[in-house]
């Protein structure tokens, strides 16, 4: 709660000026986050159980639920999920009979749902996509611009339900690349190795290890950073944690030590106009 508390009331900086966040939680932070899911699961916690609602997942602040009862019996349930929100915290819902975007699949209900009663996926793109792909005459290496677009085709086939669905998606995804300065060969060598048979072995679930996580500090290295013995102190607290049962599953922490930014980083960079001065030819 403590480390919870310090990470809510950080300060951050814009501007050249020093702020602080006063409600919600800081910018740009990674306990954002989880601090929504903690919210939203300590609502869901103090809702009445309806036997109503079918079917329900969230994923952070988006969720999907199926309600087999009446539509005013609906709205009364997300009203009083609304009303355990804060005033500046609003909760928007869609409710329909047909379909409904829930991140980026579209389900909805096809022409045989009737004799069928299965429901149907597409892959949702907003409007406002500009489909700003990485050009091909930047300077990723090719095996990244390869990976992304493979990715993207994999996406594809797991969110549509229908051969002629990912044909279509698959076509504009191939004019956009091109606008963006990709050769057709290159494009075609990409969309070979995705195709849409594969799907069944996508939908599959692989087998998950069974490890924990490890906990690790990243922190710069330094010769002072060295003098402190992180590694020793983060063993005197696991052997802390190890005393109580609810934190024994928990692993040995380690250490992550990272470089502090050097000439060379700043050089190499994009908006090097920035970072220098322009030169003065007379020096020249």
């Amino acid at each position: 709660m403590s480390l919870a508390s310090l990470t809510l009331q950080h300060y951050l900086t814009f501007n050249g000026g020093c702020w602080q966040q006063m409600r919600g939680t800081t910018m740009g932070s990674n306990f954002a986050v989880v601090y929504a899911c903690l919210c939203l699961c300590f609502v869901e916690n103090m809702q009445e159980h309806r036997i109503e609602l079918r079917f329900f997942k969230r994923y952070i602040d988006d969720a999907l639920g199926l309600w087999h009862g009446h539509k005013k019996d609906l709205l009364h349930f997300l009203d009083s999920y609304a009303s355990g929100m804060k005033e500046h915290i609003k909760i928007t819902s869609c409710v329909s009979k047909i379909d409904v975007v829930f991140l980026d699949p579209h389900i909805f209900k096809d022409v045989d749902f009737d004799t069928s009663h299965k429901l149907s996926t597409s892959c949702h793109q907003k409007e406002l996509n500009r489909y700003q792909y990485i050009p091909f005459d930047s300077g990723h290496p090719k095996h990244q611009k390869e990976a992304f677009i493979i990715g993207e085709l994999r996406r594809y086939i797991l969110r549509e339900s229908t051969v002629a669905g990912f044909k279509k998606i698959r076509l504009l995804l191939f004019q956009q690349l091109r606008a963006r300065g990709y050769p057709t060969k290159f494009l075609r060598h990409c969309f070979g190795k995705v195709k849409y048979t594969m799907r069944s072995s996508f939908l599959t679930k692989k087998g998950v290890k069974d490890k924990n996580n490890p906990l690790v500090l990243k922190t710069y290295y330094s010769q002072y950073t060295q003098k402190l013995g992180l590694g020793k102190c983060l063993d005197h607290l696991h052997k802390e944690l190890q005393k109580h049962n609810e934190l024994r599953h928990l692993p040995r922490p380690m250490v992550c030590w990272k470089n502090r930014r050097n000439l060379r980083s700043y050089l190499v960079r994009t908006k090097l106009k920035e970072a220098f001065p322009p030169l003065d030819k007379t020096h020249l």
